[in-house]
């Protein structure tokens, strides 16, 4: 139930929606004051949340940043958290989609001899499951670039970030794996991580990827121009804002 209720609150949170409402309520009241109200209303609230300076000064004073692991660390395990792909079983292809870089992280950690072990946390994200579990696919995909089996661990029921701490824990403990732990996900999503695998009094290292901001930029474009792609980037915030929310009167965190 929390889950499905967190999905609709967030579809009606995201400011895509907002302007989609008051564009049409400019077009169906029939008060003129209010027609203008609405009208200026929806273009300046598309004007403001497109803008990728505004984005980038409120974001990334709240985003942590990107990190690194050195290279004289060494982990038994590391935890991939998911939501970053999809599936076409009709062509048995997988979708990758902007939060890629949690997988890819780990990749060339575990072709160093970095990383012993990999453990895939993530079921069916959406309130659809027609698609399977993404750590089970995954596991597939990965196995044809050469990860062996026996390195991979399956964790195919989480569908949210305090069901992949949970999970991970249990399996963490049956593993007999006291520390030497790296949890990678991407920036905007490690805040959230790190409250739900603390509250589980798991032992961990941070691997903060694919970051949202980065260094103040001044070009014309960044500065004035609509992108659309800034539009986007804020569904991705608002969702972590919300879910911190959620989960700290859930008692998850």
């Amino acid at each position: 139930m929390f889950h499905v209720v967190s999905k609709i609150l967030f579809v009606l949170t995201t400011p895509i929606v907002w302007i989609f409402i008051l564009f049409i309520a400019a077009v169906t009241v029939k008060n003129t004051k209010r027609k203008k109200y609405f009208l200026i209303a929806g273009f300046a609230t598309f004007y403001l949340f497109s803008n990728s300076f505004v984005f980038d000064e409120i974001v990334g004073a709240w985003e942590p940043e990107m990190n690194t692991v050195s290279i004289h660390e060494k982990y038994d395990l590391a935890i991939v958290l998911g939501g970053y792909s999809d599936f076409a079983p009709g062509v048995k292809q997988v979708n990758f989609g902007a939060t890629a870089d949690r997988l890819n992280a780990v990749l060339p950690l575990y072709e160093s001899g970095q990383v012993k072990r990999i453990l895939l946390s993530g079921g069916a994200g959406n309130l659809y499951d027609f698609n399977g579990a993404e750590a089970e696919y995954i596991t597939e995909y990965l196995k044809s670039i050469g990860v062996k089996s026996k390195h991979i661990i399956v964790e195919p029921k989480s569908r949210n970030t305090y069901q992949n701490a949970v999970e991970a824990k249990r399996i963490i403990d049956s593993l007999g794996i006291e520390s030497n732990v790296l949890l990678i996900t991407s920036t905007t999503h490690m805040k959230r991580s790190s409250a739900c695998f603390d509250k589980q009094l798991i032992k961990y290292d941070e691997y903060r990827v694919d970051g949202l901001t980065g260094e103040r930029k001044f070009y014309l474009d960044h500065l004035f121009i609509p992108n659309a792609e800034t539009l986007f980037k804020w569904n991705i915030i608002i969702h972590e804002w919300l879910g911190l929310i959620s989960y700290k009167i859930a008692g998850y965190i």
